[in-house]
């Protein structure tokens, strides 16, 4: 099955690969595993990073309103931003990815919505997926939220034992891995068992676990993932296997066209509602609302 994809000189290659369903943070690969404990001996030694660990809610403390939930979401953002600027201090080292945490406006929209979900499903987890892990700040927003949301990201989380020297955009496979490894231990250690993460190319990963998991249902989807066309298309589409009717559908970076167009097309075939577009307040970024309708994607 066609499954890992690397970026290679703009070009999209597809790489033989069995899926691998992963919770977060375990790695098969053994080189990839030597090098996250070299890297996370690094993290020991860095001064404060230990303090960003330290949970700062009870895993079962719940915000009592949006706007307190919206608070906690905006200082986790922060807070994984800071482990992983400590963690590019070495040398190569990059600023993270840039992400919701840089984005308030668009950060309490999101966590807005995904309080309100969580409260109406009562003891039920509120499950927020997405494509596109970025550093992670997304996940780590929605977690803080509340006690009863849960994460399922699909991303190429590359590993850089096996993909050495490999692009993804401006991206080397070494860099992503090293800042995503940092966010990924964050996650795991404030909020353990909550978050899970399906590695491989999203235009065949979502469609697999879809199969293998037919009845697995997001409340909430986030695409987010490359942002070229029909990628983006092909990613609602996809997500629409998982997603229950009704479920809000977030679209980020909506200022550039290709997403545009191909949130449009979606919208044309019935697939999503018309997007709901605004400024998150930086520069000429918009992101998008929208939702999926009763005529969701059945197969692909």
């Amino acid at each position: 099955m066609l499954e890992m994809g690397l970026w290679e000189s703009g070009r999209l290659e597809l790489w033989h690969r069995p899926p691998h369903y992963l919770p977060l943070p375990a790695s098969s690969a053994r080189g990839a595993s030597r090098a996250a404990d070299a890297h996370r001996d690094d993290m020991n030694q860095v001064r404060g990073a230990s303090d960003l660990l330290v949970a700062y809610q009870s895993p079962t403390a719940k915000p009592d309103t949006a706007e307190a939930a919206n608070v906690l979401a905006f200082r986790a953002a922060r807070d994984l931003m800071a482990y992983v600027s400590l963690g590019q201090r070495r040398p190569g080292g990059r600023p993270p990815l840039g992400g919701i945490g840089t984005k308030r406006q668009q950060l309490n929209d999101y966590t807005s919505e995904a309080w309100r979900i969580a409260e109406a499903n009562a003891q039920n987890d509120t499950m927020w997926c997405e494509v596109g892990f970025g550093s992670g700040q997304s996940t780590a927003a929605l977690l803080a939220a509340h006690p009863r949301i849960r994460t399922l990201t699909f991303d190429l989380f590359p590993l850089p034992a096996t993909e050495a020297g490999g692009k993804m955009g401006s991206w080397t496979t070494e860099s992503m891995f090293s800042q995503q490894h940092d966010a990924i231990r964050f996650i795991s250690t404030r909020w353990p068992h909550r978050a899970e993460r399906i590695a491989g190319n999203s235009n065949h990963s979502i469609a697999s676990f879809a199969k293998l998991h037919p009845g697995f249902k997001c409340d909430l989807v986030s695409v987010d993932g490359w942002h070229g066309s029909p990628e983006v298309y092909e990613d609602i589409s996809s997500m629409g296997l998982l997603a229950r009717a009704g479920a809000l559908l977030f679209i980020d970076d909506m200022e550039r066209p290709p997403l545009r167009a191909d949130a449009l097309r979606a919208a044309h075939e019935g697939t999503i509602t018309q997007p709901a577009c605004k400024a998150s307040g930086v520069a000429r970024h918009q992101f998008c609302m929208s939702s999926y309708t009763t005529r969701r994607v059945q197969s692909i």
